[in-house]
């Protein structure tokens, strides 16, 4: 049976902050967001087998799908709501929020009958609330996706890349048995990162699609009777690998290293993607995120490793950890904790501010409530209270093995300082600042973090 390659591209409309709830900063809308239900047929290829469909609030997810499909050749399909948003930007929020709580699925006025005529797909939309419009999961869950490769992408200025991989979960649920690709999150207007995007994954007008030959699939470990969801890509090659353990950041999941995972997958790596448990609300793993912290989550690190160097087609004498966020900062400590097993050690963007941020909120136990609201989900007493007080630094400083650290400097999460403290902190460690990137390495920035880490893996896999 031929395989059918459908590529899902999510388009993010910019947010006024991490907990702003439709479209971009400011409330005004620049496209008409209340259009007419109008009947509509399936479409009609006719020289292009790729359809960009795209939801829109504020105009520029409809700007760029419009880049996209003049880039692949695409048809172009706007999928309209059967009752408009609000064009107030705080109406929108507050029907957004509802609909997300509720888990809606909002009717759509011209929902194609089905997309049988096409092989690829692109479909773009907002970040709603820290994940898709609840309208996004309507027209995914009208299709039978099932073989399809799913590629999201995303634009905007102010998202971080947790709530982008909110986003690739959603679709994820809403597509069962579609393979959700690494997806591309870049700032806005950075065409040269959607093109090169476009072109690397051979989506752009007469290239052909990327040949990675590797398998990727599901499977569960455990610690301390939880499960622990994670994704394991297992490239199509005889004996034991090198592998790569990836950690997401705090509110995120396994969907996030996608990007990282495929590109070293391709390049002969066994990788595992794994949700923290109570890592988030999106987590498919067990616990709450009321009973995570830094530390549960070193716990189920260490318990992927020993599961991981058992499988007969991984090569346990080449374990490398790759952290993201809170993810590197967890990494940083399960290194430091198993130096001799751990061959190599790449922290991007590791969120070692954690510690400061504990300390300025709470100055003794007794302060801590039972139960926070921080950042964008609960946590509990135990995130905060074991990092008062805590040296995260002399934690870290026992690997000294070389250590690859990569930072953005327009940063806004976690300032590039505590990568530099990081950086005078190890044995051997080599930071890469990476030119107005922010927190999240999207477009160009990714293409250059990928380079680097694979540099990185090559010249110490032994």
């Amino acid at each position: 049976m031929k395989k059918r390659n459908v590529i899902l591209t999510v388009i993010a409309a910019s947010l006024a902050s991490l907990l702003a709830a439709c479209g971009t900063a400011g409330p005004a809308a620049t496209e008409a967001s209340t259009p007419e239900p109008t009947p509509v047929s399936t479409p009609e290829p006719e020289t292009s087998n790729v359809l960009v469909a795209y939801f829109s609030w504020s105009g520029n997810t409809a700007e760029m799908a419009a880049h996209i499909a003049e880039q692949t050749g695409g048809d172009l399909l706007e999928i309209q709501p059967a009752t408009p948003y609000p064009e107030d930007y705080g109406e929108c929020g507050d029907v957004a929020l509802a609909e997300r709580d509720g888990n809606a699925r909002p009717e759509i006025a011209n929902l194609p009958e089905n997309l049988s005529g096409y092989d690829t797909l692109l479909i773009g939309y907002p970040i709603w609330w820290h994940t898709a419009p609840m309208i996004i999961g309507t027209f995914l869950e009208s299709y039978d996706l099932t073989g399809v490769d799913v590629y999201p992408f995303t634009q905007s200025a102010s998202m971080d890349e947790e709530q982008f991989a909110n986003s690739m979960a959603f679709v994820a649920d809403c597509a069962p048995g579609a393979a959700v690709h690494d997806g591309l999150f870049v700032r806005p207007s950075d065409t040269a990162g959607i093109d090169a995007y476009l072109a690397e994954n051979g989506l752009a007008a007469g290239e052909a699609q990327s040949t990675y030959t590797f398998t990727a699939q599901e499977t569960y470990f455990q610690r301390d009777g939880l499960n622990i969801y994670a994704r394991l890509y297992v490239p199509d090659v005889q004996g034991a690998r090198p592998a790569v353990i990836y950690s997401h950041g705090f509110g995120g999941t396994h969907a996030s290293g996608s990007q990282y995972a495929e590109e070293l997958a391709g390049h002969g790596y066994v990788v595992c993607a794994f949700d923290f448990c109570g890592g988030s609300p999106q987590s498919r793993s067990g616990g709450a995120t009321t009973e995570m912290s830094i530390f549960t989550e070193l716990a189920d690190l260490n318990a992927v490793i020993d599961a991981l160097s058992a499988l007969d087609f991984v090569d346990a004498e080449n374990i490398f950890l790759l952290g993201t966020s809170q993810g590197g900062a967890v990494s940083a400590l399960a290194a430091a904790g198993r130096p001799e097993e751990i061959r190599g050690l790449v922290l991007l963007y590791p969120a070692f501010v954690l510690v400061d941020e504990a300390n300025s909120l709470y100055q003794s136990a007794a302060d801590i409530p039972d139960t926070t609201f921080f950042m964008w989900m609960d946590v509990g007493r135990a995130y905060f209270e074991p990092l008062l007080g805590y040296d995260i630094y002399a934690a870290i400083a026992p690997y000294e093995r070389d250590v690859l650290i990569l930072h953005g400097d327009a940063d806004g999460i976690v300032p590039l300082e505590y990568s530099e403290r990081a950086q005078e902190t190890y044995t051997s460690a080599e930071l890469h600042v990476l030119p107005g990137a922010g927190h999240g390495f999207y477009g160009s920035d990714a293409d250059t973090a990928n380079g680097l880490i694979l540099d990185y893996l090559n010249s110490h896999t032994i």
